[in-house]
């Protein structure tokens, strides 16, 4: 009978046993797979690698800092500026300004002298060519700027325009008829009422004494001396005398007219008591425009 009811084969030690002690094994890293450098992780990327807190340290220490990332004098390419140092770039660049009158606008130095900067001015009453609205307000305007100077550009308010003493195209007269004294005639009217007047005055001063003899044909039957004018009368008769030459050459005058009779012209002899003038000439003689028969 073995002490303190120990079985017999049984050896009490103080060693205490690990449960599972090969599955926690197989759970850990091997020591050769720790990275224990920067430049370890730099040059053998991996996921079946892992590093060191020291590693780690050495790797972040070597990343530049925010405060040194930040340089607003920097021009290179692995510095940045500031929020506020690119707010004051984009406003110090930007090619407009605002004034509030033109003596602001005066005032103002601009560096540097370049053209194309614009320049919006509230009251720009001061510049006689923008001025005041028909209310006597001021007026605005944009300018911009070239060769050293600022060039009106447009003004700002919607200037009024001024209607008075104007004509509206569709109120002109067109033709010869309108009789209104509020109307006036086109230039293409007045071209063609010169025209006219011009053609008038041709005439006038175109107008001819055309005498024609002619045989007297006396008609028994209906009392009366004709002449049958076998010409056509030269442009548009003015006006006309009539006169009854005999054998001796006397001249006597006579009312006529000149009638139309199926086709022919036909000169007729007006007389208080109609006698036969057949032995005789008639004098016909017109005045005319001088233009050709149509």
């Amino acid at each position: 009978m073995l002490p303190d009811g120990l079985n017999p084969g049984v050896q009490k030690t103080n060693q205490v046993a690990t449960l599972g002690l090969l599955v926690a094994l197989s759970a850990r890293v091997e020591k050769t797979a720790i990275e224990t450098s920067k430049q370890g992780v730099l040059d053998n990327p991996s996921d079946a690698r892992i590093v060191s807190t020291r590693a780690l340290k050495e790797y972040i220490d070597g990343v530049p800092a925010y405060t040194t990332l930040i340089d607003d004098t920097a021009t290179s390419t692995d510095k940045s500026w500031s929020a506020s140092k690119i707010i004051s770039w984009v406003a110090e660049n930007d090619d407009s300004e605002f004034f509030a009158d033109i003596d602001a606008r005066d005032a103002y130095t601009v560096t540097p002298e370049r053209n194309g900067l614009s320049a919006t001015v509230y009251n720009a009453s001061a510049d006689p060519d923008v001025g005041f609205n028909s209310k006597g307000e001021p007026l605005g305007a944009v300018y911009i700027r070239k060769d050293g100077a600022w060039e009106l550009l447009q003004a700002i308010g919607g200037k009024d325009i001024v209607l008075a003493g104007y004509l509206h195209e569709d109120a002109l007269v067109q033709d010869y008829i309108t009789n209104d004294p509020k109307k006036a005639i086109s230039s293409a009217v007045a071209v063609a009422l010169a025209t006219l007047a011009q053609t008038a005055q041709a005439d006038v001063n175109n107008t001819v004494l055309q005498p024609v003899f002619g045989d007297i044909v006396w008609d028994a039957d209906n009392s009366e001396n004709r002449v049958e004018l076998t010409f056509k009368p030269k442009g548009q008769i003015v006006n006309f005398e009539v006169s009854v030459v005999d054998a001796s050459g006397t001249h006597t005058p006579y009312v006529g007219e000149i009638v139309d009779e199926n086709g022919v012209g036909v000169l007729k002899i007006s007389m208080e008591t109609p006698a036969d003038l057949s032995a005789n000439k008639a004098l016909f003689t017109y005045m005319h425009n001088g233009k050709a028969n149509a």
